[in-house]
């Protein structure tokens, strides 16, 4: 099954982009079967590249029961310049994404904190597209870029599904999908024990990431909306990690109450440690302006299990909770306090190239103002290209 699925998706990429040609051609062979992505890789050349299906459903509560589909389609080449240009610690990446589906947060559950994190508008998008630079401890990254795997990341969070664990939403205008935005990161690495971080973006971009894309990205206005970011984060004991942030978003938005103010200040912290190589946790806070922001107070804590089934494949489970707290300054006819939790139970098998992952969450007081609590189900699937 598993080699059928490949030959499938070799079959669409030989096609569409004429892979046996054109990169025959370039790489010197005429072997209509050469392996492209290891020809690739002798030029220095990474590609990149996923097909991921979601099965959004809503068991009870919330707005209503029901389905939703979902569908993204990740491609993206990673340039070296030291293979290519001779030229040591240069990157060039330029990614490609597409997707398609409703948000199940909004037609099923009225949760706010995004049961799933692949939710986004339709859209057909080169999303990302920068160049990094290394010297020695050093790195500049400047383009169109998300800060995921950059600022505020978890590594222990990221079996988990809904939105909150990734994205941490009190840092409004975060550069995350489904909208990376313009900017640059600096870091600077002590080995592999301390590093400092520094982010430069537009703060504007993301805010309307779940309503509205663009496709190439808000370049103007870059320093009246700027958001920047900076985080150090130590490593102990080579089991444990410690991270803590601040960001100052000068972006402007409207308020219920028709006036616009700045986002201004955030702060975060991550905690992580491994035990025995099999059990991984975490911990992740914030809290932000409560004027402005929906959620100024945050908490997510979970654990994995590594290979919880004795089987030859890769599996794993999570369990995590998110919760994000109200702000107490909303307009009483809104209806919103408290907080909205998710408690979340996933399972990850991995054959081969494919995915499977089937994912469970109560989600209890979804969007503050009344609605019942939801039981979400999500299966996903991904395919590695």
């Amino acid at each position: 099954m598993e080699n059928f699925i490949k030959s499938i998706f070799k079959t669409i990429f030989s096609i569409v982009f004429c892979f046996p040609s054109l990169f025959g051609a370039f790489l010197g062979t005429k072997d209509p079967d050469i392996d492209f992505k290891r020809a690739l890789q002798e030029q220095g050349i990474d590609f990149i590249g996923s097909v991921v299906y979601h099965l959004d459903s809503n068991l009870l509560g919330g707005i209503k029961t029901g389905v939703v589909n979902q569908g993204l389609i990740d491609l993206g080449l990673l340039f070296h310049s030291e293979k290519i240009l001779h030229y040591p610690g240069g990157e060039l990446f330029v990614n490609f994404e597409a997707h398609v589906g409703k948000n199940p947060s909004f037609t099923l559950t009225g949760d706010l904190l995004i049961f799933d994190g692949m939710s986004a508008p339709d859209f057909v998008q080169a999303s990302e597209f920068w160049y990094k630079q290394k010297i020695q401890g050093f790195s500049c990254k400047i383009g169109r870029v998300s800060a995921n795997l950059e600022l505020g990341f978890t590594e222990n969070a990221q079996l988990f599904i809904n939105n909150a664990y990734e994205a941490l939403p009190f840092l409004a205008g975060y550069p995350i999908y489904p909208s990376a935005v313009p900017g640059a990161i600096f870091r600077y690495d002590w080995g592999k024990e301390l590093g400092l971080k520094l982010g430069l973006f537009n703060g504007q971009e993301s805010l309307f990431a779940y309503t509205r894309i663009y496709p190439f990205g808000i370049w103007r206005d870059f320093f009246k909306n700027l958001l920047v970011m900076a985080e150090v984060d130590t490593h102990f004991n080579h089991r444990g990690r410690l991270a803590a942030g601040f960001s100052y978003n000068n972006t402007e938005i409207f308020l219920a109450t028709g006036a616009s103010q700045k986002i201004k200040y955030t702060g975060y912290f991550i905690g992580e440690y491994n035990f025995f190589d099999k059990y991984c946790c975490f911990v992740q806070g914030g809290l932000g302006n409560t004027t402005v922001l929906l959620f100024p107070h945050y908490l997510g804590l979970g654990v994995q299990v590594k290979q919880l089934l004795p089987i030859e494949l890769e599996n794993q489970l999570a369990l995590g909770l998110a919760s994000g707290f109200f702000t107490t300054k909303a307009p009483e006819e809104f209806g919103i306090k408290g907080s909205e939790i998710s408690l979340e139970a996933t399972y990850v098998l991995n054959w081969g190239s494919c995915t499977i992952q089937p994912d469970f969450q109560y989600i209890i007081r979804p969007g503050g103002a009344g609605l019942p609590n939801a039981l979400a189900f999500v299966l996903n699937i991904k395919v590695a290209l």
